[in-house]
């Protein structure tokens, strides 16, 4: 590949051009058409070791730098951008537990890293689009009990996903200063 990326870096890079051909490739036209991404693409795509790209590999991960993420990525989007776009938002939930999460060490991750479970992002909300102070889903005090309330749109992997990231309003008017993040598994 090139110096610029260690020697992980580009066995990654090298694994994700070799998915883009094998696996991509032969399905573009068919997730293009409308056609529900399959849970089967996490699986294959962590064959190919792209379900935890930016998840330390003490962790289990590939520990990926920014610019060898963006490489990857770049080399998936040109092959079929909404799948890419799937696998974005998997792996950014997975850094997240990875970075902040604790007993999801050991309870989601391991399934994540494995494409058995799959990460859905939850903000964009009617009304409020991506503007995440302005979104008026409740949970926690809120609503007295903890349980949520609202509606969101636009779900990537919505579908299909097993572990949702949540963003949830628990001091309703306080604006960006009430968001808070709840991890829930479907």
């Amino acid at each position: 590949m090139t110096t610029d990326f260690t020697e992980t870096e580009n066995r990654v890079i090298t694994s994700a051009i070799a998915f883009a051909n094998d696996v991509l490739e032969p399905n573009a036209m068919k997730w293009a058409r409308g056609e529900t991404l399959a849970r089967e693409f996490f699986l294959q795509a962590a064959k190919y070791d792209l379900c935890g790209l930016l998840v330390p590999s003490a962790l289990g991960g590939s520990e990926l730098g920014y610019r060898a993420f963006a490489s990857v990525l770049e080399r998936l989007a040109s092959v079929c951008f909404a799948s890419t776009f799937a696998l974005v938002v998997h792996n950014n939930l997975a850094s997240n537990i990875a970075k902040n999460g604790d007993a999801q060490h050991k309870t989601l991750l391991p399934a994540m890293l494995a494409g058995e479970k799959i990460g859905a992002f939850l903000l964009t909300e009617p009304g409020a689009g991506s503007d995440a102070g302005a979104i008026v889903t409740t949970a926690g005090a809120a609503n007295g009990d903890g349980e949520l309330s609202g509606a969101k749109a636009w779900i990537t992997n919505g579908v299909i996903a097993d572990v949702l990231s949540v963003y949830v309003q628990t001091e309703p008017g306080s604006g960006a200063k009430g968001i808070a993040n709840y991890l829930i598994e479907t």
